[in-house]
């Protein structure tokens, strides 16, 4: 997904932007991201093609939520099949197991892919639409 931004601050390779939301701009009749009406989200975007202080840029957002979604189900998936290959030593253990396998499941998402989704969810900008000369 590419939304405009406004670029507050930058930093060797990165780039402090505010990005609005859609629906703050539907009222908005001029056009401007750097106005003062609606909702504001402040980011750190890739800035590998120069953006300065001052631009209105386009940025990539990339959508993980599907990916998000699917990744976070295999802990409770792994605790269901847990659970029924340890069913025939009784349901107190195969209770106390599956327990086990959703707690660690969700452990090595936070630890592993908790940092993979971070790299992969950082904006960047792509496009600079109009430079504001100081």
């Amino acid at each position: 997904m590419t939304v405009k931004a406004f670029v507050l601050n930058t930093e060797s390779e990165d780039a402090l932007v505010v990005v609005r939301r859609k629906s703050a701009c539907v009222s908005c009749t001029t056009g401007c991201i750097g106005c003062s009406k609606g909702k504001e989200h402040r980011a750190v975007a890739i800035n590998k093609i120069g953006a300065k202080s001052g631009d209105i840029v386009n940025v990539f957002y990339p959508n993980v939520n599907a990916a998000t979604f699917t990744i976070f189900m295999l802990p409770i998936i792994l605790a269901i099949l847990t659970y029924f290959l340890v069913l025939p030593l009784g349901t107190d253990y195969a209770s106390a197991l599956s327990f086990v396998s959703l707690i660690a499941g969700f452990v090595a998402l936070y630890v592993v892919v908790g940092r993979i989704m971070y790299k992969f969810s950082k904006l960047e900008i792509t496009e600079v639409l109009s430079s504001e000369e100081k």
